[in-house]
């Protein structure tokens, strides 16, 4: 009797932070190493990362929208990116194996709620709805200094400032001290990264866990 080859396992690791927290850039530097090693890695990002995804986040982001869309309107349009970018992208490369490495998830939603003053019990709700009760496996949660973060998401090469960039620093305190309860709820799930390290420094110690975490 001939024996059936193993389906790899896949993993759903997800990169979180304020803007200007490096985790984007980590994730693309994490995401080549691993594909170097032999890994077969999907990356994506929310919002954005499907066509219908990337609408989505042109109308959040757009700072002339902003008057229009409130803490539940935002809630509304994230939950949508998510369910459409976890059913296209996320679960069927799960289900094939691959490492999918996933620029924010559902703690960006509560941080950014938080900061908007948006009702929490909605937003479990909602999310619920749009996750279908999928869990990341692993949460890197890149800790950066507000005031850092924010100049240097202000900074980046971008024809305008989104929305968020236009937002007080006292909003971005607000959104980091979400972020930073949430690793303190959650320290199992939740891997801190120092990310006011050189950004050689913060990749090392992402992959360095990242590989001991995935290892068989």
């Amino acid at each position: 009797m001939t024996s059936q080859p193993v389906q790899p396992k896949g993993f759903f690791i997800v990169f979180e932070g304020i803007g200007g927290s490096g985790k984007s850039s980590t994730l693309q530097a994490v995401a080549s190493v691993l594909t170097e090693r032999g890994y077969t890695v999907t990356t994506t990002r929310q919002p954005g990362g499907t066509p219908v995804g990337t609408k989505i986040r042109e109308i959040v982001l757009d700072p002339a929208l902003k008057p229009d869309i409130d803490a539940n309107a935002q809630l509304f349009l994230y939950a949508a990116d998510r369910y459409i970018n976890i059913e296209r992208i996320i679960r069927p490369a799960l289900a094939a194996g691959h490492i999918v490495l996933c620029d924010r998830y559902d703690h960006s939603t509560r941080a950014y709620q938080s900061a908007s003053n948006g009702d929490p019990a909605k937003l479990e709700t909602i999310n619920h709805l749009a996750t279908g009760g999928l869990t990341p496996d692993r949460t890197y949660w890149f800790d950066a200094e507000p005031e850092a973060g924010r100049q240097r998401s202000r900074q980046a090469n971008r024809p305008e400032l989104d929305r968020f960039d236009q937002e007080e620093l006292d909003f971005w305190r607000r959104v980091q001290a979400s972020y930073a309860q949430q690793a303190h709820d959650h320290p199992d799930q939740i891997k801190r990264i120092d990310a006011n390290q050189p950004f050689n420094a913060v990749v090392l110690q992402t992959l360095t866990d990242l590989l001991q975490f995935i290892k068989p």
